[in-house]
């Protein structure tokens, strides 16, 4: 086991990495396995982790890190395979709890905001079996969180949650193996759609006085808190994912996911009204295929490199299988 509570440690490290500019308060990075890698793109304003800690525990996993907004607050685990992509400018009110269990991975985008006591998991740990057939019941799934989500108090996110931009996570919802759609609100346990078509501004309230209500009853101008589908901007959250776990390599993922990251376009995890549950994760081959081929065909991705990524995918899968090598054969 290594543990790294700053960056001058990093030295010390065997076969994990930590790349980037990192800044530590009160906060440690844990290594229990190889081969992994924690990466923070350079930044004029470098994350900054307090009282948090990210817990590698197994072989090959990547975590990346975007600038905190002012600070990251995370209690992470990883074990093998997995990645947690978080972006930047993300507001964290305590420390947030994300478990990347059984090969499945979690990415929340930009701009979010995280209020106290939430928990993002991707597996419920134990197995669970029908009485009948035998047959496991309740595989782990990966979670995305779009850009410019709130989640409110209490709020727990479980397996197979897909929220897309612009949604709003009430204070004590859990959510399993649904897709929110972009800008709508959701409450309860189990969590149901409350009203549609909505955003929320990001500044806090608490310090209004009577003319600051007064001013804010009606939101000045601009849509950037609105999503909407994008031809050549959106992609899937699970062929994205799809793309990810293609590549080989720990290095080769973060390299992926710092590429992303970079130049995001604004309707990237776009979800639409007729969302209703997530579908279920790519767990063959021929479904993966099928996914990427489905995005090609629609012109949508992840801008050109995206494009170029999604159809080398497509031939490692289809080589892979023994397949024709030719996209969208």
């Amino acid at each position: 086991m290594q543990t790294i509570t700053s960056l001058d440690q990093i030295t010390t490290l065997d076969d994990n990495r930590i790349i980037g500019d990192l800044r530590f308060d009160h906060s440690k990075i844990i290594f229990h396995g190889h081969g992994n890698i924690l990466l923070c793109p350079q930044s004029n304003t470098p994350s900054t982790l307090t009282s948090s800690t990210i817990t590698f525990n197994g072989d090959n996993s990547v975590v990346y890190l975007g600038d905190s907004n002012p600070r990251c607050l995370l209690n992470l685990s990883l074990y093998n395979n997995s990645f947690c992509s978080i972006g930047s400018r993300n507001y964290f009110s305590s420390t947030l709890a994300l478990q990347c269990s059984e090969q499945c991975n979690i990415v929340i985008g930009n701009d979010c905001l995280f209020s106290f006591g939430i928990w993002v998991r991707t597996s419920d740990v134990h197995l669970m079996f029908d009485t009948i057939t035998h047959q496991r019941i309740n595989m782990s799934k990966s979670v995305f969180i779009g850009d410019r989500v709130w989640v409110g108090q209490n709020a727990t996110i479980l397996k197979g949650s897909q929220i897309g931009s612009g949604a709003i996570l009430g204070a004590g919802a859990l959510t399993s193996g649904k897709a929110l759609p972009s800008n709508t609100v959701w409450g309860g346990n189990p969590a149901k759609q409350i009203r549609a078509n909505v955003f929320f501004h990001k500044p806090s309230s608490h310090a209004f006085t009577d003319a600051d209500t007064k001013n804010w009853q009606h939101y000045p101008a601009g849509d950037d808190c609105i999503f909407h589908f994008d031809d050549n901007g959106t992609v899937e959250f699970l062929v994205f994912e799809a793309a990810v776990t293609a590549l080989r390599s720990a290095e080769q993922r973060a390299d992926y996911l710092k590429r992303f990251n970079q130049t995001p376009a604004h309707d990237r995890f776009f979800v639409g009204a007729q969302a209703q549950s997530a579908p279920p994760l790519a767990d063959d081959t021929d479904l993966t295929i099928a996914r990427l081929q489905a995005e090609l065909a629609s012109h949508r991705g992840v801008k050109r490199s995206g494009r170029l990524l999604a159809d080398n995918v497509i031939r490692k899968l289809k080589g892979a299988r023994g397949l024709s090598s030719k996209v969208g054969s």
